[in-house]
């Protein structure tokens, strides 16, 4: 039933792979970061976590916010909305800072979330927390294993390990250009996740 579905998200994100690019910030696969898009940039998502399915589209603006609005799919079609502000930008001594409010079945939940370089080149950790899907906390770290590319046809790989309120994940995400990057994964070290991300600039 929802193959379709399914297919025609695909088809449509394969389709929008030929814009100009932006470059794209740190993130775990779930967890979220005090990053925002820049102005005029448009970020859409498709990815499957713990057995749903996930389309997304986020959108920066004035510098400081960023909306986005997802679809998930799963036994039913559900619509979360959210909302983001960067308080702080981070800095060498002080971490990024961001607060966001989400909307999803009526219910108004709010988050705080923060980012930071860990002293190690390569090395930023998150921290969210709030109410809702956020209330048992969220913390993530990545580490890029390939910062500077040798061979410049091979994605940037960046090893990824979170807890996003529910149970651990931990994989690889390769950054293939500036605008795609991708992610295979494991939930719990049982369930296999991969998601697709995609980044224009207008």
């Amino acid at each position: 039933m929802h193959r379709p579905r399914m297919a025609a998200a695909v088809l449509f994100v394969s389709i929008l792979l030929v814009a100009a690019a932006v470059p794209a910030g740190a993130r775990i696969m779930v967890v979220p970061s005090a990053d925002v898009l820049r102005d005029g940039t448009v970020e859409l998502r498709l990815y499957n976590h713990r057995g749903q399915t996930y389309l997304s589209g986020a959108a920066g603006m004035l510098g400081t916010l960023q909306a986005e609005v997802t679809g998930i799919i799963s036994s039913k079609t559900e619509l979360r909305t959210a909302l983001q502000l960067a308080v702080l930008r981070e800095q060498q001594t002080v971490p990024g800072v961001a607060l966001g409010v989400e909307m999803q079945n009526s219910r108004l939940d709010f988050y705080g979330v923060l980012s930071k370089q860990l002293g190690l080149p390569g090395v930023r950790g998150h921290l969210a927390w709030g109410s809702g899907r956020f209330s048992k906390g969220m913390v993530g770290v990545s580490y890029v294993l390939n910062p500077v590319q040798v061979n410049t046809k091979a994605p940037t790989m960046t090893l990824g390990m979170e807890y996003d309120g529910r149970g651990f994940n931990g994989g690889i995400i390769a950054q293939f250009n500036p605008a795609v990057s991708a992610h295979v994964y494991l939930s719990d070290f049982q369930r296999l996740g991969a998601g697709l991300r995609y980044r224009i600039s207008f």
